[in-house]
């Protein structure tokens, strides 16, 4: 069985020199700055996600407050303008967030073709 031959003297970036360490070296600075945006765009969504959640409740206990049906339609248009408005400013958001991911690989996928050139 061929094995790999590895020389414990010789580290490169904290990897021991070898094919696959060198490999893995080469992408774990990448994935780092990608999981960054995949967490940034995570934390968006759970934000997001809670503050429907409490718009939700709110709405729950002014509906149930209302006494006329008057009252009762006030509230729900005031609901839906504001559920409208709030998932298109989010729309907004991730998109401009997915955008600056884009330009961010876009730029890495620049920087490994200028040094594989």
């Amino acid at each position: 069985m061929n094995k790999p031959k590895f020389d414990n003297r010789s580290i490169n970036n904290g990897f021991p020199s070898m094919p696959a360490w060198n490999a893995l070296a080469a992408v774990s600075g990448p994935l780092a700055g990608w999981a960054d945006y995949v967490g940034r765009l995570q934390n968006e969504a759970l934000t997001f996600a809670q503050t429907r959640f409490r718009r939700e409740v709110d709405a729950m206990e002014r509906f149930a407050r209302c006494r006329k049906p008057e009252e009762y339609v006030d509230a729900q248009a005031t609901f839906l303008a504001q559920t409208f408005s709030d998932y298109a400013k989010e729309n907004l958001k991730v998109a401009g967030m997915l955008g600056d991911a884009a330009q961010w690989a876009r730029e890495k996928i620049a920087e490994a073709g200028t040094r594989s050139s």
